[in-house]
């Protein structure tokens, strides 16, 4: 592995890390339960949408989006982080296996 490789994915290790840590911050928190609060506020207008109202659920379709993206965005760059991680770590460990030490 190269060091951009290297770089690259300590990169996305450092964003991941940061994301766990907005998650369980008080601002996180804040933004994920807005975020669950605007998702309910759309079902409940999905619920009072008439049927015939083409334009109108198609609104609320793409709005309803929104929260689900936002937390998608945060758990995929969660995870990318982990992979990294272990990609880090696989690459080292064939570095410095047995005898190379």
């Amino acid at each position: 592995m190269d060091t951009d490789q290297r770089a690259a994915l300590i990169a996305e290790i450092n964003v991941g890390d940061e994301l766990r840590n907005f998650k369980e911050s008080p601002v996180g928190r804040y933004l994920l339960g807005r975020a669950k609060l605007y998702r309910e506020h759309i079902l409940e207008l999905f619920r009072q949408v008439s049927p015939t109202d083409a334009d109108g659920i198609r609104k609320l379709q793409s709005l309803s989006e929104v929260p689900e993206l936002f937390e998608n965005w945060i758990d995929e760059q969660i995870s990318a982080g982990e992979e990294a991680r272990m990609q880090l770590s696989d690459e080292y460990e064939e570095t410095s296996g047995p005898g190379l030490q």
